[in-house]
């Protein structure tokens, strides 16, 4: 079953404008075969589905929410290591945002 080290899971978050950049640690002995970020706003409603690149060892996603309204938006993380079995962690990352403000927060 994958992995996740949460107590280092999540490495960065930064944003220029309305692009964000998320980028993970994620562990599996066996290797990862596939790792998606699934944008939601609401919770549970699908907007994005950000495959997430292995960049030197670590994830990155990035997403343009330039056409999408200030709110509150979830991440999902879905994993498939390279032996096919998967895991999703539910709204593990929050993107909270208005006019002059951008709150992340995750779990």
């Amino acid at each position: 079953m994958p992995c996740f080290q949460k107590s280092v899971n999540f490495a960065h978050f930064s944003f220029s404008g309305r692009t964000f950049t998320m980028l993970f640690d994620i562990t599996e002995p066996s290797g990862v075969k596939d790792a998606r970020a699934y944008i939601q706003h609401p919770d549970e409603t699908n907007i994005a589905a950000l495959s997430l690149v292995n960049k030197n060892g670590k994830f990155k996603a990035l997403w343009d929410a330039t056409n999408t309204v200030y709110g509150t938006y979830y991440v999902d993380i879905f994993i498939t290591d390279s032996l096919g079995n998967s895991q999703e962690v539910a709204n593990f990352f929050v993107i909270s945002t208005n006019e002059s403000f951008v709150n992340p927060s995750y779990h």
